[in-house]
């Protein structure tokens, strides 16, 4: 006998209101899956954003966005492709580690929950660049705290669609670190001394 009867969880198909579906464009292993561009595209960021002059914190700041809304949209690209899929999506990273008798395959994978899941954190990872941008305008440091959201990003990208629980760790540690980073983004500020 079952205690708690609980049905399967999935997502419904998204409504096509009686409009045909465009095909969704499977692209090769070469150009990559839209898992590891939402990976890529904030970490890339993250990258330029901090090595740019610090004179040139708009174009930090048109970096970050820019990365935050191609993100955006290939999460979307991915909502569509993981809830058109039967079973869950995968895709490799570096390759598999072996540990001694173990291999740890370093892989992503993605169904349409972590489709979902990672949609919504690329939509509230540009509405924070985009504040943030607003709200530091004149900081002098804003360059190193949009690469700090922006790294933030990509961990969280990473634990959403980490498919072991390697990746899960390293995701979660740089997520660690990076908060501890904007927590004390103001500690130069006589109020907080």
């Amino acid at each position: 006998m079952e205690w708690f009867p609980w049905p399967e969880v999935t997502l419904p198909h998204l409504p096509t209101f009686g409009l045909p579906l465009p095909e969704i464009p499977e692209l090769s292993q070469a150009v990559g899956t839209p898992a590891q561009w939402m990976i890529a595209f904030p970490l890339l960021a993250a990258v330029l954003a901090f090595y740019v002059p610090q004179r040139w914190a708009r174009a930090a700041g048109w970096t970050v966005l820019w990365a935050g809304l191609a993100g955006l949209l290939t999460a979307i690209w991915q909502v569509f492709r993981a809830t058109a899929a039967d079973e869950p999506l995968t895709a490799s990273t570096i390759g598999s580690v072996p540990l001694g008798e173990l291999s740890v395959p370093l892989a992503l994978s993605v169904d349409a929950l972590m489709a979902m899941t990672a949609l919504t954190v690329a939509l509230v990872a540009l509405i924070v660049q985009a504040f943030a941008r607003w709200y530091l305008w004149y900081d002098p440091r804003y360059r190193q705290f949009a690469a700090t959201v922006a790294l933030f990003t990509a961990a969280m990208m990473l634990v959403v669609h980490s498919g072991d629980v390697i990746l899960t760790l390293i995701g979660w540690e740089v997520m660690g670190w990076c908060s501890f980073l904007l927590i004390g983004h103001h500690s130069a500020k006589d109020s907080a001394q």
